[in-house]
């Protein structure tokens, strides 16, 4: 639950990427994202099973989410969200 909060919160940045011309990197992001997805399921289904897929899914999304949210914070020199956003998100 905590992570579709999150996710839901930073999802945007992807396409504020595109938006500022960086393309390319989204590509890049979406193919690093891919394969974190792939790698983490491979390691964590078969101790964990579904568990694992969930958590695999999860963590490469966030972590994806998080680079874009970088990405964006160095070519813009702002953030979008900010602490308020977020407690005000999850209430």
């Amino acid at each position: 639950m905590l992570t579709q909060i999150v996710y839901s919160a930073m999802s945007f940045y992807g396409n504020i990427l595109i938006y500022i011309h960086k393309q390319k990197m989204e590509y890049l992001n979406n193919f690093v994202i891919l394969s974190m997805a792939i790698g983490l399921n491979v390691l964590l289904i078969p101790t964990y099973g579904v568990l694992g897929a969930a958590i695999a899914t999860s963590v490469a999304l966030l972590l994806g989410n998080l680079l874009q949210l970088i990405q964006v914070k160095y070519f813009t020199k702002t953030f979008f969200i900010t602490p308020h956003f977020l407690k005000k998100e999850a209430s």
